[in-house]
């Protein structure tokens, strides 16, 4: 048990610095953030609001992309699935905006 904390303490320790050094949040933390820019981007296609709408699904596509490519084991099925939407809410404002 005295050697179990340490050696936790230890690897606590390498998992934090190596998310440090690459920079970027761990795919959960992503996950998240594209989720809560999709929410945000449908309660402003639902306001009427298209261009504010395109705007935050590219921006969650693209963290869903970056998620994929980095992360491609990590629930690849509900990233696809979030990809499909974003491109698919993406194409429907846009025939909206463009009056088709």
């Amino acid at each position: 048990m005295r050697l179990f904390l340490p050696a936790l303490l230890c690897l606590a320790t390498v998992l934090r610095l190596s998310a440090v050094e690459t920079g970027e949040p761990p795919a959960e933390l992503q996950f998240k953030t594209a989720y809560q820019v999709l929410s945000k981007a449908d309660v402003a296609r639902d306001a009427g609001e298209d261009a504010h709408a395109s705007k935050l699904y590219r921006e969650a596509l693209d963290v869903y992309m970056r998620l994929a490519r980095k992360y491609p084991d990590w629930q690849p099925g509900v990233v696809r699935f979030r990809v499909t939407y974003c491109n698919n809410q993406l194409e429907a404002l846009l025939k909206k905006i463009d009056g088709r």
